[in-house]
């Protein structure tokens, strides 16, 4: 990862209501969670990056993969903001449900899925955007299943997002 990228990961807050578990699921939630004034606060406090969580059930249909077109629209007008404010972007898919990780049709949209988003996201600077594959995957005692299916996540979203980083991770 460029020394430029890292630097901003220096200092940093986690995002987790707005699209992780958000308590309305309202236009104007997902509109005005955090206002412009708010993301320039956060960089006027110091802070560089956000690590924005985003529950795959929020923006993704389970069984398709396919984006709910009009989340997406409202998750990149916030990346924008938080990117006009000064503030890297960590988009970071938390899946709370756990169950479905070792589900082959779940796993076959996710791929479907981060293929399609990643394409859509590829437009940011990738200085100023990481792609997370996904938080904390479980998958106890299928451990080697994660990483085969992080190896098919990750060539997805390096088809769509081929200049950004992608942050990988462990199971548990």
């Amino acid at each position: 990862m460029p020394r430029s990228r890292l630097n901003r990961l220096a200092k940093g807050t986690s995002v987790c209501l707005w699209f992780r578990t958000p308590q309305s699921n309202s236009a104007e939630h997902f509109a005005d969670y955090i206002s412009p004034a708010e993301a320039e606060f956060m960089a006027h406090m110091g802070l560089r990056h956000v690590r924005f969580c985003v529950s795959p059930r929020v923006i993704m249909n389970p069984s398709s993969g396919e984006i709910r077109a009009e989340r997406a629209k409202q998750l990149e007008a916030a990346i924008e903001r938080f990117h006009r404010a000064g503030l890297l972007v960590v988009v970071d898919l938390h899946e709370e449900d756990h169950h479905n990780e070792l589900n082959p049709e779940w796993q076959d949209a996710m791929v479907r899925f981060w293929g399609s988003m990643a394409a859509r996201l590829s437009r940011f600077d990738p200085e100023w955007t990481i792609l997370e594959i996904m938080n904390e995957p479980v998958f106890t005692r299928h451990e080697e299943e994660w990483n085969v299916f992080q190896g098919r996540l990750a060539a997805a979203i390096r088809q769509g997002a081929p200049r950004h980083t992608i942050l990988a991770t462990g199971t548990n």
